[in-house]
């Protein structure tokens, strides 16, 4: 399973980089930094799965799923972030996103999210999306640096995956 990850902290980006590596069958294809870098690499790479945090050296995480949106192939994506309010997250679902996990309690999640995909990917026997989002509640205070949450449209908010 091919995995693009879209990150800005170059320490974090190492981390996860690490723990993709150590995980049987699942390669890690790309890393950017940039929402215009992880909507080329999108293109360029097709990955079966991206990894996206929502806010980007420059641009956003919710550019990049609303550019994917057109694409042939749109990856099965896990937003990991550190903004992890229910707007937010109800944005990212209503862009495409199947997994929504907050950095600082959900990242040891990611190891099995993954492992349950590359099941799910052998066992169809073609590239799958699978929709399973957190159900956990975010906590409801933003820090003051928090992206902003793009205003979804009708035709977003009943997007089917």
């Amino acid at each position: 399973m091919r995995v693009l990850l879209v990150e800005d902290s170059p320490l974090l980006a190492a981390r996860l980089a690490e723990v993709i590596r150590q995980l049987p069958d699942v390669e890690l294809i790309g890393v950017a930094d940039t929402q215009a870098d992880a909507e080329s690499a999108l293109v360029r790479l097709a990955p079966d799965v991206m990894l996206l945090d929502l806010c980007l050296r420059q641009g956003t995480g919710f550019g990049v799923l609303r550019s994917q949106r057109d694409l042939k192939h749109r990856p099965t994506t896990v937003v990991l972030t550190n903004y992890s309010l229910p707007d937010y997250r109800r944005t990212a679902e209503a862009l495409g996103a199947s997994w929504f996990l907050d950095k600082a309690t959900d990242c040891e999640r990611l190891p099995q999210i993954l492992t349950d995909l590359l099941v799910v990917k052998h066992g169809a026997g073609a590239r799958s999306v699978v929709a399973r989002p957190v159900t956990t509640e975010p906590p409801v205070v933003a820090p003051a640096t928090a992206p902003e949450a793009p205003a979804v449209t009708q035709t977003e908010s009943t997007a089917t995956l």
